[in-house]
């Protein structure tokens, strides 16, 4: 027994390895499976014990109903490839992927985006619920199993998704009123009878004036203080998902993170017709709740 099929049947119970081992062939398809992914994206390497390895995986999560001869005829080795590329989260794997299918990317978008998600904030949305793994679940294109095209699997999940991502947006505007008491919550910070006042005095308009500013916010602002803040995605992740260094991922963060506390301030003190100084006592007070009440708003105004 040679190199490839080795490790395909080192990853399957007992029952579908004999079955498999039986096949005419075996290492010679597995072989060509490799080759066949290799050869249509030259660019995304993946590693040959990987991609088996996977593959195995597939065939024991589903076992066919008619025998794996069958199982092994409707392999897609080079949708499999590029799947596998993009779930191990490589960045030209996911680029080449989203330029591969960018017109069903489009077509799930128009169907499905209105007031609730925007457009480009429905496709970010779709991306990281492809693309990404959670501690809740796994990145969704590691459900595709290889069987048929990849284009077929992603209009049936993308669409799936795209609803999933509608009916949470609409449990968020059900549940906000519930949240907006939450959001501002300002600890405190001691027995500083002007520090209370504070607290209560300028409490609602800091509200209204962060609010106002994330709504300001441009799309690809929002997204990535989402992405960073409500999902808590890692700077590695980002990277992946926008096909750039984790440091620079790390700098765009930061800088719409400072656009939105520019905006809230300016907004405030308008409102409050303070000068600077009377502004930045304010902030002082609460600063140490500004990424909590970012992850609040972000997941009610994501769009």
């Amino acid at each position: 027994m040679s190199h490839h099929s080795t490790l395909f049947l080192e990853h399957l119970p007992d029952d579908l390895r004999d079955e498999v081992k039986a096949l005419p062939e075996l290492e010679e398809r597995l072989a060509g499976f490799v080759a066949a992914g290799q050869e249509a994206w030259p660019s995304i390497k993946v590693d040959v014990e990987l991609f088996l390895v996977e593959l195995a995986g597939r065939l024991h999560q589903r076992p066919p109903k008619r025998g794996v001869d069958q199982w092994f005829e409707h392999v897609r080795p080079d949708d499999f490839h590029l799947a596998v590329g993009c779930a191990e989260g490589d960045a030209m794997a996911i680029a080449a992927f989203e330029r591969h299918f960018a017109s069903d990317l489009a077509k799930l978008v128009r169907r499905y985006e209105g007031p609730r998600l925007l457009g480009e904030d429905l496709l970010q949305s779709l991306r990281e619920k492809l693309f990404v793994d959670t501690d809740r679940r796994p990145a969704k294109i590691r459900d595709y199993s290889g069987q048929g095209f990849l284009q077929n699997w992603l209009r049936v999940t993308g669409a799936r998704t795209c609803i999933d991502l509608l009916r949470s947006a609409s449990r968020r505007d059900r549940e906000q009123n519930q949240d907006d008491q939450r959001l501002m919550e300002i600890p405190d910070v001691g027995p500083d009878l002007e520090l209370d006042f504070l607290k209560r005095e300028y409490r609602e308009q800091f509200k209204e004036a962060f609010a106002a500013a994330t709504r300001d916010l441009n799309s690809r602002e929002r997204n990535l203080l989402r992405q960073h803040f409500v999902f808590q995605l890692t700077m590695e992740q980002m990277g992946a998902l926008y096909n750039v260094h984790p440091s620079t991922a790390s700098r765009r963060v930061t800088k719409a993170r400072e656009a939105l506390l520019i905006a809230t301030r300016e907004r405030l003190m308008e409102s409050l017709k303070v000068n600077r100084d009377e502004f930045d006592s304010i902030m002082q007070m609460i600063r140490s709740r500004i990424d909590l009440s970012l992850t609040r708003l972000l997941q009610t105004n994501a769009r």
